[in-house]
């Protein structure tokens, strides 16, 4: 059984035994140790999931980024934590590909829903940007363009994850 004493106010110590289970949220800092007798550390992912940074990735992948800034303009004025946390995924489903077949070539599209890409206009409005200069702000938060650009990448890379996992599935 595991037992609670916290420290400060923003630091909490658990004492495990052995069959205990402690669940770490993805972002959260931490630093096990043991007293006396080692112990084993098991950190498991989910498919399909990005980080906001992730998605400044992408934005900078699909140069929707403001001119003369990069992902590390990002990592230095917005929270650490803010930028692990995961982005919702749940609507890349919504975002449908489209066949176009001419007699010379083939190709296809993404339609990103513009509901979607102003849920993520106001989520990236609600991030603490007091530490970023203003042009770093704005494009991220008003340029619908570049936020279904980069829904249609992080769409393109979870279907090719699932496509490659399907491939290597050997229970099909």
């Amino acid at each position: 059984s595991s037992s609670s004493s916290s420290s400060s106010s923003s630091c909490e110590k658990f004492n495990l035994t052995k069959g205990d289970l402690l669940y770490i949220p993805r972002g959260f800092i931490h630093a096990p140790y043991t007293v006396d007798q080692p112990s084993t550390h098991l950190t498991i992912g989910i498919d399909g999931d990005f980080t906001w940074l992730d998605f400044f990735k992408g934005l900078q992948h699909t140069g929707s980024l403001p001119a003369g800034s990069d992902v590390r303009s990002y990592q230095t004025c917005l929270n650490e934590r803010e930028l692990n946390k995961l982005v919702p995924h749940l609507g890349l489903a919504t975002i449908a590909t489209t066949s176009s077949k001419s007699s010379k070539s083939s190709s296809s599209s993404m339609v990103v829903p513009s509901e979607l890409v102003k849920q993520y206009q106001r989520i990236l409005s609600s991030m603490d940007w007091s530490k970023c200069q203003e042009k770093l702000k704005k494009r991220p938060t008003t340029c619908a363009s570049c936020i279904r650009k980069t829904l249609q990448l992080m769409k393109m890379l979870q279907d090719r994850a699932k496509a490659r996992k399907a491939a290597l599935n050997p229970w099909k």
